[in-house]
């Protein structure tokens, strides 16, 4: 499984007309000079060409996965060059958790990836209460019907108090920072 560079898939006009180069990351958490490998879907796909162009709106041409840890580097014309933080792609080997309903995750489910339904109902999934700081958790919601599944803390997600998955297949993956839950990979718009 990939994840998305889903943060270059909303407007962001001080990026309009730019390019985003993805490097590889090292142990110690430093930015390589290698380029990243890049790819046109979670599962599949082809190989991107790395750099990647953003259109008129800063936002990504088409969809962009990566299969490891990337520093992104991002030329505008209107904007100094900039480099962000490590965005991660989803860890392999993942314990799957099958849910449907409301669902309580523990500290048991850390690390793991909660599969949820809705088919009947809304439904919620509550991230694990005290987890420590670097807990990764993933929900996806699986089932094709309208009712969303609403994922909530304790702690806010992106300083949101819940966040919805509406559409089938569409997911978030979370990391916790000891207080809050930071969205790092999710499912593009477009699912």
């Amino acid at each position: 499984m990939r994840a998305s560079l889903q943060g270059f898939t909303l407007p962001n006009r001080a990026l309009s007309s730019g390019q985003l180069w993805a490097y590889t990351v090292d142990q110690a958490g430093d930015r390589t000079d290698n380029l990243a490998p890049l790819f046109s879907s979670e599962f599949g796909g082809d190989a991107l060409p790395n750099p990647q162009r953003l259109d008129s709106q800063g936002k990504l041409v088409q969809p962009v996965y990566i299969d490891q840890a990337v520093i992104c580097i991002i030329s505008s014309p209107n904007t100094p060059v900039f480099q962000t933080g490590i965005i991660f792609a989803p860890l392999v080997g993942r314990n799957l958790i099958k849910v449907s309903g409301n669902y309580a995750a523990s500290l048991a489910d850390a690390n793991g990836f909660i599969l949820a339904s809705a088919l009947t109902a809304q439904s919620s999934v509550t991230l694990p209460a005290a987890s420590p700081a670097n807990t990764l958790i993933g929900v996806k919601k699986i089932d094709p019907s309208g009712n969303a599944v609403v994922v909530s803390g304790p702690g806010t997600i992106d300083g949101e108090a819940s966040f919805p998955l509406e559409a089938q297949y569409q997911f978030i993956d979370l990391v916790f920072d000891g207080m809050r839950w930071h969205i790092i990979g999710m499912s593009p718009s477009w699912v």
